[in-house]
């Protein structure tokens, strides 16, 4: 610290050459999604399944941060969720999903810490692959598509002995419409939970 005491000036030197900190991490996810759907003005069917996800992603702690370096971090994630399989009275439906996420997680003690929990929140886009069929015949036989949405959600969990992260995610609503005809409709409404544990490299 430099202390100009005639000008009453304080000068801390203590950050300038502090670097900042960017982790790479691998890691595998246990997802259960429920899935709405809605048919016209008919009463709507919900069903709730589970799969299995693999992410990668970056953090990067700026230095720029100053005394928070090391605390809060950028997350840049890329995951993808298997295919999972919905079974319905009168749908059989196919979704897997691609999605790239960026989140603020801030970090309640230092990297080197044995147990490290964080609070973080993301936003991003998903890219939804889906297969239905109707299993009446009646309004449809197969369609078979894909579309993108904007996707936001909330995170907690921590890191443990410094290399492997536990995260529990939760993208609370992301919904989207299949038009089959002039006539028809099928709105689909998703929610996810995700279980990660992720190691750092």
């Amino acid at each position: 610290t430099l202390d100009f005491k005639g000008f009453g000036v304080s000068c801390n030197q203590s950050y300038t050459k502090q670097q900042s900190i960017i982790n790479y991490d691998l890691g595998l996810g246990y997802y259960s999604q429920e899935l709405e759907l809605t048919l016209n003005s008919n009463p709507s069917l919900s069903n709730s399944e589970s799969g299995l996800s693999a992410y990668a992603s970056v953090n990067i702690s700026p230095k720029h941060l100053r005394s928070l370096t090391g605390r809060l971090f950028y997350d840049f994630t890329l995951q993808y969720n298997f295919k999972t399989n919905y079974d319905f009275e009168t749908y059989d439906t196919e979704i897997s999903s691609a999605q790239i996420t960026i989140a603020p997680k801030y970090y309640f003690s230092k990297n080197d810490a044995k147990i490290n929990p964080f609070l973080g929140a993301s936003i991003g886009a998903v890219l939804l692959n889906y297969s239905y069929r109707d299993n009446t015949n009646i309004l449809f036989q197969n369609i078979d598509s894909s579309d993108t949405k904007v996707i936001y959600g909330f995170e907690m969990g921590a890191q443990i002995l410094t290399n492997f992260e536990f995260t529990l995610s939760y993208y609370p609503d992301y919904k989207f419409d299949i038009f089959i005809d002039d006539m028809n409709t099928l709105n689909s409404r998703f929610k996810n939970l995700n279980f990660k544990l992720g190691y750092k490299l």
